[in-house]
């Protein structure tokens, strides 16, 4: 008996987490009809395209892959706290239908309490989810523990950082930002920025991971690679 309760509770739990995963996909979301979809890439100097000429930005390339008003909010060697200050005026009043949030990496590198940029982040998320906007988390650093600047410490409480976030409604987590463009010298200008190749690799994993969205409301660039 104990042994079936067991199997029982073990197919619920499986049962609910397949809802989960469903009503996180963003196929489900509707953008509103009637208006230019405008898509919003904030965040620090990954977004801003330093070390690239200008045009050269991820945000630059993604406009390769949607047919949406894309407006680059990059402030080079922000911080969350920075980021936060300059939200409403540089994209609340935009009124985007989606932001795809980049920031940590300048709170890392200036040793910041994760605990404070969490706060941030979070107030980030809550007031332009407030607005009905659709939010990508982008995590700053890649995934390849060989390549990685971070720390596994720190590493462990970002990852932790996003993973809330991102379970939140309408909240979604870019694993993945970098792909092969990170460590690889023909894809960087220095140790933390790439080039305008590396952004244009940055460009394809952005797409991929908003892709199922803007397929959905029929909004792919019918010319992207």
């Amino acid at each position: 008996m104990k042994k079936k309760s067991l199997i029982i509770s073990g197919l619920i739990t499986i049962i609910l987490g397949a809802f989960v995963f469903f009503d996180k996909n963003p196929l489900k979301i509707e953008l509103p009809k009637g208006r230019e979809t405008v898509l919003v890439c904030f965040g620090d100097s990954l977004t801003a395209g330093i070390g690239a000429p200008e045009g050269k930005s991820y945000p630059d390339y993604l406009k390769n892959y949607l047919d949406v008003k894309i407006i680059n909010k990059g402030v080079p060697g922000e911080t969350a706290s920075q980021g936060r200050k300059r939200l409403k005026k540089d994209v609340l009043s935009l009124d985007p239908d989606i932001v795809i949030l980049e920031f940590g990496a300048n709170d890392y590198f200036r040793k910041i309490a994760s605990e404070k940029t969490k706060i941030h982040l979070e107030h980030m998320v809550d007031s332009l989810l407030d607005r009905g906007t659709v939010v990508f988390i982008a995590k700053f650093f890649p995934e390849n523990s060989i390549l990685s600047f971070i720390k596994s410490k720190d590493k462990k409480n970002y990852d932790e950082i996003y993973k809330e976030l991102s379970s939140k409604d309408n909240v979604f987590l870019i694993e993945d930002i970098w792909g092969e463009a990170w460590g690889t010298p023909k894809y960087m200008s220095d140790t933390v920025h790439p080039n305008e190749y590396g952004y244009e690799i940055m460009a394809e994993k952005y797409f991929k991971a908003v892709k199922d969205l803007f397929e959905y409301n029929n909004l792919l660039n019918e010319n992207h690679p």
